[in-house]
């Protein structure tokens, strides 16, 4: 009786141990930098990162509180230190995003991330000018124009500048 219950907790014991051992054989990746660390949301942007760590199952993904997660794409893990990935900023939101790197568990299928988690920053387009209508006016007039183009945000600012003179 001794014998089959020291058998059978012994068993028991190498199984959690063997368990324990390939659950750790994929470690939590460490995150050190990007490059470039940001992108105009006007379409993909392609980044480098670098740490240490990375394993074949690696995955990247930026996060926002309110906004839904953006997952990277054509991940190509380049070594253990370096790796690359596209990030689709099209249309998402301008500010500072969590840029979250993981190795996912080859059992336990769970994702285990970089911490502290890294920083990427979402930019707006910049405006670009079409036209200015009218293209000339009077001295010491005030003349009303219209500005058309793209990119252009509440708030913006027209400016005139030509070289030697005073902005308008």
């Amino acid at each position: 009786m001794r014998f089959k219950l020291l058998t059978a907790l012994s068993l028991v014991l190498i199984f959690m141990l063997s368990f324990s051992l390939i659950a750790s054989a994929c470690p939590a990746p460490a995150f050190s930098s990007v490059s470039p660390d940001q992108g105009a949301n006007s379409g993909s942007v392609t980044v480098t990162i670098n740490g240490e760590k990375f394993h074949k199952s690696v995955g990247v993904r930026l996060t926002k509180t309110g906004e839904a997660d953006i997952i990277a794409t054509n991940i190509q893990l380049v070594s253990k230190n370096e790796l690359t990935c596209t990030l689709d900023l099209k249309g998402k939101t301008v500010g500072k995003w969590d840029l979250i790197v993981y190795n996912v568990g080859s059992i336990t299928k769970k994702e285990k991330p970089a911490t502290p988690p890294g920083t990427f920053t979402i930019t707006a387009n910049a405006p670009i000018v079409s036209a200015i209508i009218p293209k000339m006016g009077l001295k010491d007039t005030v003349v009303p124009v219209s500005v058309t183009g793209a990119n252009f945000k509440n708030g913006a600012k027209v400016v005139l500048s030509a070289p030697g003179l005073t902005d308008i």
